[in-house]
């Protein structure tokens, strides 16, 4: 069976809960395929609050917006658009800013990337319709990572996509970290 790009062969979390002192930087394995090894780059954090994305599975059935608000008359109140303006509002980030982020919400390009990952940890076929389930398994997912295209880094998922790497809540808090699904979404 050939490999798929989400499967971990090629990649891996790896949690170090010991002294970070005797951390050393691994080295990079000897490859003349430059298209695959990324620029060093420095690491700050901001402290932001996110919010669920207006298309996901948790604003659908955890607050009652969606998608399933669009059409003629479908979003009369505005609760959908005041929604967006909301979610824009409190991001300390530019609306087109890189946005890789630790924990938190995940900034969706296309669909519900915890459905995506629920997809591919249970190997389903993927025109099952998670959005659609108030009591979908996508509610036990969250995002551990999130990695965007960044040119200072040489990193490009797609056509200027995001990595998004999940994990189910009980696994994390089992610190299950090869229980993690990839998901690479692009425009």
């Amino acid at each position: 069976t050939p490999l798929k790009w989400w499967e971990s062969s090629d990649w891996r979390v790896i949690f170090h809960d010991g002294n970070p002192a005797i951390l050393r930087p691994a080295t990079l394995p000897i490859t003349s395929d430059s298209v695959h090894q990324y620029a060093p780059c420095s690491v700050s954090s901001v402290q932001e609050r996110s919010l669920p994305d207006g298309f996901s599975h948790a604003s659908r059935h955890k607050l009652d917006i969606g998608y399933h608000l669009f059409g003629p008359g479908a979003d009369a109140n505005g609760i959908f658009e005041r929604y967006c303006k909301l979610q824009d509002a409190i991001s300390p980030l530019e609306k087109n800013a890189r946005k890789h982020r630790l924990l938190g919400y995940a900034d969706l390009i296309q669909n519900d990337v915890f459905a995506e990952a629920e997809i591919i940890a249970e190997q389903q076929d993927s025109h099952v319709d998670w959005y659609e389930d108030p009591n979908s398994r996508v509610v036990n997912w969250l995002l551990l990572l999130q990695v965007d295209s960044d040119s200072a880094a040489n990193m490009c998922w797609g056509d200027l996509g995001r990595l998004y790497y999940c994990i189910k809540h009980d696994d994390l808090l089992e610190r299950r970290f090869d229980k993690i699904a990839c998901v690479m979404q692009c425009t």
